[in-house]
This record gives C-alpha cells, structure tokens and sequence, in this order.
C-alpha cells in the first residue's frame, strides 16, 4: 500500500471517530451512564454491541461517549506543544544574536547587531 491511500484511510478513520464522538448522543444506543442492573458483566449480543461491564453499563455506549474526550486531550497537548516550541524557539534567536554580537565585537571596532529579531524554523 503506498503513502498517499495510507494517509486517506487513516484521515477517514480520524474523521470518522470524531464525528461519532461529536454526535455521541444520537449514535449511542443508551446513555453511557444508564445501568441494566439485571445483566451485569454480559456478553456482546444484539442489545448490547461489546456487552456490559460489572454495574451493568453498555460498554459501546461508553465507548462512543469516551470518543469526545479523547480529541480535546489531542488538541491540548498540541497546543501546549506548539507554544512549547515558539517560546524554545525565541530563546534560540536571542542566543543566538547574543553570540552574533559578542563575536562581531572582538573583530568590529563598532560592532552592530545582525538585524535578526525572530527565527521560525520550518518543520
């Protein structure tokens, strides 16, 4: 299987347990905290897709319900990843135009700065 069809089906997969966990409420068969006290632990059948866990909860239900949380944690960690990398990456500038104008100092009567105020690495 080559990258490009790779790429399609994992963004279709993505995309798809995002918009189940978006309309959790319409696809669930159950709410996910609703109990069936008279089928606990009960095996996967018609009425209950993946079975019951130990309270008698639908274990599919708590599935879909599960799929909301799991994109928001993505995103947040993303996010702080991504402003991790900003603030790492004006730290380097800086340090980078401190050694700049240290050097050109030694070899310079009047020495001026390299003019390099930001620098955006390209991923």
């Amino acid at each position: 299987m080559n990258t490009p069809k790779l790429r399609v089906i994992c963004a279709s997969v993505l995309c798809a347990i995002f918009v189940v966990g978006l309309f959790a409420g319409t696809v669930s068969p159950y709410p996910y905290a609703k109990q069936f006290r008279e089928r606990p632990n009960a095996a996967p059948s018609s009425t209950h897709l993946l079975g019951t866990d130990s309270l008698g909860r639908d274990l599919f239900a708590r599935l879909i319900y599960g799929t909301r949380v799991s994109p928001l944690i993505a995103l947040a960690v993303v996010l702080f990843l991504v402003l991790l990398f900003a603030i790492s990456a004006i730290k380097v500038a800086r340090e980078y135009e401190r050694g700049i104008v240290f050097r050109l100092g030694r070899l310079l009567p009047e020495p001026k700065g390299p003019g390099l105020f930001i620098l955006i690495p390209i991923v």
